[in-house]
């Protein structure tokens, strides 16, 4: 399967049929990891230790042309992020691809951006159609309190994406991995069919 989205040094090393190879919002969610991370730890430190680390914040702050008085709170995770030892985005690749489900909870749970909620992408299952390939790629995403699914299709060798509406609605995103798989390739022709325009 090619990718369609650049990026950085890793991916390459995730196996062909990886759903994350489909995912063009996956450098934005190891950013997303990266800043949960550094937000859980503020209120872990003691008391004393949140003035020093501040000081050092904003002046790191003034240096990277940034006003930390705008945003005192941000500055401190921006440099507590920098602080960590967070793995590089080719370790947190193959973690993700390694336990997707323990991520997926994390990313929906604990959301590090404003804004609605983005799909991932979580299983892959190729069929053909009048003698065309086709890769099915189920996406889920938590959305008023339940996970909820749908099948985006594309050519391997990529091309516009085609999406069903939401299709599936479950407590646990395993069970829609679980029903997806269960589809037989007619299935996945009849949901392309109503897919197309």
């Amino acid at each position: 399967m090619e990718s369609a989205f650049e990026f950085p040094a890793g991916w390459e090393d995730l196996s062909p049929r990886s759903p994350l190879r489909l995912d063009p919002d996956l450098v934005r969610r190891y950013r997303d990891y990266r800043r949960r991370e550094a937000r859980a730890l503020l209120p872990l430190l003691p008391r004393e230790a949140i003035r020093p680390l501040y000081a050092a914040a904003r002046e790191w702050a003034k240096g990277e042309g940034r006003r930390p008085e705008e945003d005192p709170l941000g500055v401190l995770a921006d440099f507590a992020e920098r602080l960590l030892p967070l793995p590089p985005f080719s370790h947190w690749l193959r973690d993700r691809e390694a336990y997707l489900d323990a991520h997926l909870q994390e990313e929906f749970e604990v959301p590090a951006r404003e804004g609605p909620p983005r799909a991932v992408p979580v299983e892959v299952q190729g069929f053909e159609l009048a003698g065309r390939r086709w890769l099915a790629a189920l996406h889920v995403l938590r959305k008023d309190g339940a996970w909820r699914g749908y099948i985006a299709f594309r050519p391997p060798e990529g091309g516009e994406e085609i999406r069903t509406g939401d299709i599936f609605r479950e407590e646990d995103p395993r069970e829609i991995r679980a029903r997806f798989l269960s589809f037989q390739p007619a299935t996945l022709q009849a949901f392309l069919r109503s897919a197309l325009p």
